[in-house]
């Protein structure tokens, strides 16, 4: 109630007056209905299909299971189950993107004379990046552990010196 009193509140000059309010929800109103019937209009020539298959690591024909297939144009997806299968309903020339780690992204289109239902076996390759060796050694013992933690040089007044010497002993 007290916002509806502020919006309306012709006395106070800090607020906005009532044809200024009302035109700004008019405005509001337009951009909303405006958005909803474009969006209509995008895929209103267009046929809903049911879009499944199975996604598959190279020539093996083993199925890749979380695998994300995603609808570009409308937003939706689905994961691929533990054999690799998917199945979601998708409109005529969408796009598709299929996405999972370690391997490089697919994009698809669907026909756009595609019938009621279109399947297809998606064969995507592995994203392998070489990182740098790194050699890891450990300490010989614990108090020596301790020796170069203790003479590590550490920034500040020293209060984190002795912090770290406490919860070390």
């Amino acid at each position: 109630m007290e916002i509806c009193h502020f919006f309306f509140n012709l006395h106070n000059k800090n607020a906005f007056s009532r044809s200024k309010m009302v035109k700004f929800l008019n405005t509001l109103l337009l951009c909303f209905v405006s958005g909803s019937i474009f969006a209509q209009l995008n895929t209103e020539n267009k046929k809903v299909i049911q879009f499944s298959g199975i996604v598959v690591y190279g020539d093996s024909l083993y199925g890749i299971p979380g695998a994300a297939v995603i609808s570009l144009n409308s937003n939706t997806g689905t994961n691929t189950n533990m054999m690799g299968f998917f199945s979601m309903p998708v409109y005529q020339g969408d796009s598709i993107v299929v996405a999972c780690i370690n391997y490089k992204r697919r994009y698809l289109s669907i026909p756009k004379d595609s019938p009621e239902s279109y399947s297809i076996v998606i064969h995507m390759q592995r994203d392998t990046i070489q990182l740098p060796m790194i050699d890891l050694t450990a300490f010989p013992s614990e108090e020596v552990f301790k020796e170069i933690i203790l003479s590590m040089e550490t920034p500040g007044n020293g209060s984190a010196y002795s912090n770290m010497k406490n919860n070390l002993d």
